[in-house]
């Protein structure tokens, strides 16, 4: 059985790929998103997040790594890492939701 892996991205049409930190110029405002998203965590089979830029292009002018926003300075503490197993995910809903570990200790 063959099997696509399609890398996982955000689309974010206000940026430009060969500068993220510069707001498309028809947008006016001077809100830069990137200050405002931050402090994500981001899970998926692959590990890593990709974000898209502008309104039409290749991907290969377009598609840039998370990694160029944090490295200028947005979204701040965002992380990428690969989907954590079952136990972990119910061990963090039960952390949330007050409720003891599952072993009872």
């Amino acid at each position: 059985m063959n099997k696509t892996v399609v890398s996982p991205f955000a689309i974010i049409w206000f940026c430009d790929a060969t500068n993220v930190s510069h707001i498309l110029p028809d947008y006016s405002n001077e809100v830069q998103m990137g200050l405002y998203i931050h402090g994500n965590e981001i899970y998926n089979d692959l590990g890593e997040a990709t974000v898209t830029c502008g309104y039409s292009g290749p991907d290969s002018k377009t598609t840039v790594p998370l990694s160029a926003f944090t490295d200028a300075g947005l979204m701040q503490g965002s992380t990428v890492a690969k989907t954590p197993t079952d136990d972990v995910v119910l061990g963090w809903a039960r952390e949330l939701l007050g409720m003891p570990p599952k072993d009872g200790a």
